[in-house]
């Protein structure tokens, strides 16, 4: 994906995260999410420790009615949608 890495950095386990600002293209108010295709964040979350926060965070135009959902799809809890200044 050509996303900059820091050079040297601690590894965490995913079961030690308590919060996941989660990004996508689009979102629903209900948790579900559109994101770039490759499943990575679905996969990630896939063993996220149990109650773990998955927030993600989106402009209005992002928000949507309708998103389609498969069975391995991983939810959100909670959407901040950033208001216009």
């Amino acid at each position: 994906m050509n996303i900059l890495e820091p050079a040297e950095a601690e590894i965490v386990s995913p079961s030690e995260v308590a919060a996941w600002i989660v990004p996508g293209l689009a979102f629903t108010r209900d948790g579900r999410r559109l994101g770039y295709g490759g499943g990575w964040y679905d996969r990630l979350l896939a063993s996220a420790r149990k109650g773990s926060l998955k927030i993600g965070v989106a402009h209005e135009f992002q928000v949507v009615e309708d998103l389609p959902d498969e069975p391995h799809d991983i939810r959100l809890d909670r959407l901040h949608v950033a208001q216009p200044r």
